[in-house]
């Protein structure tokens, strides 16, 4: 009888395994196709603005891993040196060929990108003692930076500024129900 027990007990746990498992496939297939519909969508913006060029193909690529992060980093909290570093690098040699900005604003950009978040983390510690940034952050910024120039930097500060705060007042008002 108590073998017939463990046995049930077994075979509920292994049910109850397989159906999050399966939960955690169907929310992985979901992501995966989010981001598949909207790079796709991403493409086709590209391929309207630039045509057939070198641009079209550096934004495709920028797409990708804009998306990709986006995903992760909302899912994880982190931001991965391979894609970060990567796009630094990426930005740095689309922009060899001044695709999006001169070399020397791309090299400044990603400069400063890095440089402005750290001091800010920096002065955030020093008076508060905590985290209030990742180094991911400083990487993704050195990117955009690389990418786009260092003269886009303060735009993209303050728009990823005030939706961050955006997206943190609704995901606290869900959780908590009150906006503050």
């Amino acid at each position: 009888m108590l073998c017939l027990i463990d046995i049930n007990i077994d075979l509920e746990l292994k049910e109850r395994h397989e159906k999050k498992q399966n939960k955690k496939l169907e929310i992985f297939l979901g992501s995966y196709f989010l981001i598949e519909l909207l790079c796709a969508f991403g493409f086709l913006l590209s391929f309207i603005q630039f045509g057939i060029t070198e641009k079209t193909l550096a934004a495709m690529i920028f797409i990708m891993f804009a998306w990709v992060l986006s995903v992760i980093d909302f899912k994880h909290m982190v931001l991965p040196d391979i894609l970060t570093l990567g796009l630094v690098w990426l930005g740095l040699l689309f922009n060899l060929n001044q695709t999006f900005v001169a070399l020397q604003s791309a090299v400044i950009g990603a400069m400063l990108g890095y440089g402005v978040l750290w001091l800010i983390y920096t002065g955030f510690k020093i008076f508060t003692g905590k985290e209030g940034l990742g180094f991911g952050d400083f990487k993704l910024m050195a990117a955009l930076g690389a990418w786009f120039g260092w003269q886009a930097l303060p735009s993209i500060l303050i728009v990823s500024g005030v939706l961050g705060l955006i997206f943190g007042w609704v995901w606290h008002y869900f959780k908590s129900k009150t906006l503050w």
